[in-house]
């Protein structure tokens, strides 16, 4: 069903036996020749005799909500070959389409069609060196850039590991770009451009993958890598100096391949949402060999594309941004407390602020864009302290109190996204943010 009131009047029907709809501009980097209401459905063909079969799953198009206008997209392909749509999705500038190979001796093999305009589809190749087959739910495409898909495809009878390659220009070739993914049982790949910076990325790998795969090991060994290349190189996380005050790490810095730091990532939701800044990340992590348990980590802060990481708070706490980044909220994620400590100086100096009720934090989020000054805070409140079976309290956090007046531009500072070996250059391009002075406003 659409709107074009919000909801004010009664939906209308769009389609029926659809699986997925999506507009074309639902991405901004999609080609801006097309009609403003051009939509993509995967639904099944009316009338026949198997409705729901995957012979008869279609991508069909229209530019009208499909009230005269109904297309068939064939990918340039004829009849049978064109049917078998597993899945659409909208990625950057990319249409993505899944197919499962209709054809003789493909073996339910998947493949990936490609288009930045609509009208031009192209098959996606990856390396013959990599043995890879798309099956289905064994894929999962993930963040991209503007420049290139990334996509992760199962690679050994684990679901739980895979290999990710990345594309070129046009999404249509890939190369592989790491091995031996860590993917969570729904298909989540620990894989992430969460700095706001072109070509900065994290991902997890399994080192102990082919003992895993082998069966002689039933843990996973993670270890965390940055790119800042898109994914061509890969290295460890440098370990953060270490607080005099601070316990001992239990490994040696100086060796980075056997002790860097380590961090759960989207395998493992515990935090909705991050920070819109550039360069601004929290992580819950170990400075160890393997990646620890979520509750034997730490808290870490990164304002810097993930070049450096200090360590803001023992144990492992919920993390909101706010202001675009200026204000900072974490709150402990292991154990009933009574506070929340905050930044309002980009994670220079923290705060404890008393709530005044101990409760065992559950969610801890802000609007969309982390522009706000507001944070809201769900949480299960131990026990004696609620009303009857209501246990559960929202906590509204506000600090636009704390901002005297607005940011000038004597208030702002520049700071340049450092690239491999320190260079101010990352993917062929300088990137400079203009951050809030430490200023008392």
């Amino acid at each position: 069903f659409f709107t074009k009131d919000g909801f004010a009047g009664e939906p209308k029907l769009l389609l029926r036996d659809t699986s997925n709809c999506i507009f074309a501009h639902s991405s901004k980097e999609f080609s801006h020749n097309e009609h403003d209401d051009l939509i993509f459905c995967q639904a099944f063909e009316a009338g026949a005799q198997e409705p729901h079969s995957i012979t008869n799953s279609r991508l069909f198009s229209s530019s009208d909500f499909f009230n005269e206008d109904r297309r068939v997209v064939d990918f340039g392909l004829s009849g049978r070959l064109s049917r078998g749509v597993m899945a659409i999705e909208m990625v950057s500038k990319f249409l993505v389409v899944a197919l499962r190979d209709l054809s003789e001796g493909a073996n339910g093999e998947m493949v990936l069609y490609v288009t930045m305009d609509s009208k031009n589809w192209t098959k996606a190749h990856f390396p013959r060196a990599s043995n890879v087959m798309l099956h289905e739910r064994s894929y999962m495409i993930l963040e991209s850039t503007t420049y290139s898909l990334a996509i992760d495809v199962q690679s050994h009878t684990s679901r739980n590991i895979g290999t990710l390659f990345v594309s070129n220009s046009n999404g249509t070739y890939f190369v592989e770009a790491l091995r031996d993914t860590h993917r969570s049982d729904a298909g989540y790949v620990d894989f992430e451009n969460n700095f706001n910076i072109d070509g900065v990325g994290l991902a997890n790998y399994v080192q102990n993958a082919h003992e895993i795969e082998g069966g002689s090991a039933t843990s996973f060994k993670l270890k965390t890598v940055i790119t800042n290349d898109g994914g061509s190189s890969w290295v460890p996380i440098k370990p953060p100096t270490r607080d005099m005050h601070e316990r001992p790490y239990g490994c040696d810095t100086n060796n980075i391949t056997k002790c860097s730091l380590h961090l759960h990532s989207v395998s493992e939701v515990h935090n909705i949402g991050s920070s819109t800044a550039s360069g601004f990340a929290l992580r819950v992590g170990s400075v160890s060999e393997y990646l620890f348990p979520y509750e034997y980590s730490d808290t870490y802060f990164s304002r810097d594309g993930g070049n450096t990481w200090k360590k803001v708070q023992h144990g492992a706490h919920k993390c909101g941004f706010g202001d675009q980044g200026s204000i900072v909220v974490i709150v402990s994620d292991e154990e009933p407390v009574s506070h929340i400590t905050y930044s309002v100086d980009s994670g220079e100096s923290w705060h404890n602020f008393d709530i005044g009720i101990k409760l065992r934090a559950m969610l801890l989020t802000t609007i969309p864009g982390s522009t706000s000054h507001t944070f809201v805070l769900l949480s299960l409140v131990s026990r004696g302290q609620g009303q009857g079976d209501k246990r559960y309290v929202i906590v509204h956090l506000d600090f636009a109190g704390m901002r005297t007046r607005q940011c000038e531009g004597d208030d702002l500072e520049k700071w340049y996204a450092p690239g491999a070996n320190g260079k101010e250059c990352i993917m062929v391009h300088r990137v400079r943010v203009y951050y809030h002075k430490n200023v008392d406003h």
